[in-house]
């Protein structure tokens, strides 16, 4: 087997984990910014960018949508965060030391972090805000991580009352113990989820914690209009300084309304849009924009439920991915502004198998696929329905492509647009549902953020209902395997076996594409995509509308 690793991206990792010093604040602040303006800085101002739909919560356990991921980095601070080259650095902890041969993890955090509200963020909020995410349900992505500390498999199945690997030693002060080694564990404490929240404003507020959320990050919640504007403001007592800018407003376009967030990008109404295929064109003859590129580590692929009566074949699934000419679709739809994926690991991650033997086209072989399913069946007609929260002009020159693609070998299709994001997951998890199209970015460099969510059995956002206990026992090993070389080796196997049984049909690697009003300054960017892009020190020049 051909083994292909981004050493850089494993040994991060591992070196955080077992002891690496922690980088300073300032270091991070001028590392973490793509400077584009030597101009002086101009405090104010009002930020706005789109969403294509409502998320569904500004809770961190209960975010699943990308659209709540982006809000939730200017919301809420971890433990420790990612940098530029997604290196960890502190964040609420000031520091931390590795002891008992990487199994006790000692974080001091620092007295000078408030909430929102003005009260001081202690050990106690941040134990709190982890032993939350164990009894969640369903399961957010970083509860695979967070069952290797001591006691949380027993919390989590209701057997004990606490987490004995969580311990409060001081007020700034509290103690992490795992059952044994685990490398990725540092790196997960910087995913979204990991927020760390009041206990007090959780308590008080319960179920309207979701859409009134209090945090300690460089913004705080301000205002919620449906379906139309999320608003921030900046919170002026955040540790690491007050952000420029006065606000971030979210401005909702539900269904991806590519052309009227066009429209409103080009009156100055938005600051910052995604470029997807016409949009280049129809902006490339501004030179006082900017434009950023830059390959990301995530996947648009079409999921499809294994359980369902039609779909349990896996013939008729390979077929389905058989038919998809992916270069076709690139150059017609995307303007070529993707990679074709065969594979589910982008190019990136630890384990990015480049030498894979692709499995190309073949429309004849998807007949002949298509043809002894419904042999084996004649009575039940071989119709499929996609389900889509996007509804924009790409997503539907997409939907007419593959519709062509897959008539042609035997199989009819409709498509269902469910463009509300709670609506839409509600769907993904009913039986009805068939097929669904969705993107996955990595909340952290590391294969597992991809295979377990998507394909081990119990996972919350497995919406195929995938389930083989030979893949369920190898992603344990591979998470309890500290050799890099060896782990990408059990990823690699993990990926192959699923690839056997198509549960999900990979399309393309999606890429970082934004456009920037020219009085944008000091743009930050980060390969886990856009949406964990702070904006704690982006400003707006003199230029911009008021």
């Amino acid at each position: 087997m051909s083994i292909r690793v981004c050493s850089f991206c494993v040994i991060f990792v591992v070196l955080a984990f077992f002891g690496c010093s922690p980088e300073s604040d300032d270091q991070d602040k001028k590392s973490a910014q793509e400077v584009v303006s030597g101009d002086k800085i101009v405090q104010g101002g009002v930020y706005r960018l789109p969403l294509d739909s409502m998320p569904a919560s500004l809770d961190p356990p209960y975010i699943v949508d990308d659209f709540g991921r982006s809000i939730t980095y200017q919301l809420y601070d971890g433990l420790v965060q990612y940098g530029p080259y997604l290196n960890v650095l502190p964040a609420i902890a000031r520091d931390w030391q590795i002891e008992n041969q990487g199994r006790v993890l000692r974080f001091h955090l620092r007295e000078d972090a408030k909430f929102h509200d003005g009260e001081p963020v202690t050990a106690r909020d941040a134990v709190f805000s982890l032993q939350r995410l164990f009894r969640v349900d369903p399961a957010p992505s970083i509860l695979s991580h967070l069952l290797y500390i001591a006691g949380a498999k027993e919390y989590r199945a209701k057997e004990s009352d606490t987490i004995n690997g969580l311990k409060v030693i001081r007020d700034y002060e509290l103690e992490i113990e795992l059952v044994e080694p685990y490398a990725p564990f540092l790196g997960a404490l910087a995913m979204y989820h990991a927020g760390i929240v009041p206990e007090h404003a959780v308590g008080e507020l319960g179920e309207t914690f979701r859409k009134s959320p209090v945090g300690s990050g460089p913004f705080k919640f301000a205002i919620w209009e449906q379906d139309k504007l999320i608003r921030l403001e900046r919170n002026s007592s955040y540790y690491a300084g007050p952000s420029y800018l006065d606000a971030v407003e979210y401005h909702i376009y539900p269904g991806g309304q590519r052309e009227r967030v066009l429209q409103d990008f080009e009156n100055g109404l938005l600051d910052e849009m995604p470029v997807f295929g016409q949009v280049r064109e129809s902006l490339k003859k501004r030179d006082d924009l900017h434009w950023v590129h830059r390959p990301s580590l995530s996947l648009l692929f079409y999921g499809v439920n294994t359980e369902h009566p039609l779909l349990q074949d896996s013939r008729l699934r390979r077929s389905l991915s058989l038919a998809i000419d992916r270069n076709q679709l690139l150059t017609e739809v995307y303007d070529k502004q993707f990679d074709a994926a065969y594979t589910v690991l982008p190019p990136g991650i630890p384990a990015h198998n480049r030498g894979v033997q692709l499995v190309e086209e073949d429309v004849a072989k998807a007949r002949e696929l298509v043809f002894q399913v419904a042999e084996s069946n004649p009575a039940v007609p071989i119709t499929v329905e996609i389900v889509s929260t996007s509804q924009s002009a790409f997503a539907q020159a997409e939907f007419k492509l593959i519709q062509e693609s897959w008539a042609s070998i035997g199989v009819d299709s409709s498509i269902r647009y469910i463009t509300n994001w709670q609506e839409f997951e509600d769907y993904l998890r009913s039986d009805s549902m068939q097929i669904y199209r969705l993107s996955w970015t990595a909340e952290m460099p590391d294969p597992d953020n991809f295979m377990r969510p998507l394909f081990g059995s119990g996972s919350s956002v497995n919406f195929g209902n995938y389930s083989n206990t030979i893949v369920d026992g190898l992603l344990t090993e591979a998470a309890a395997t500290v050799d890099e070389v060896k782990r990408a080796e059990l990823y690699q196997a993990i990926e192959s076996k699923v690839m056997e049984e198509y549960p999900i049909i990979p399309l393309f690697y999606l890429s970082i594409d934004r456009v920037y009003q020219s009085w944008v300054k000091d743009i930050q960017s980060s390969p886990l995509g856009w949406q964990a892009v702070r904006l704690h020190r982006t400003w707006l020049d003199s230029t911009a509308p008021r």
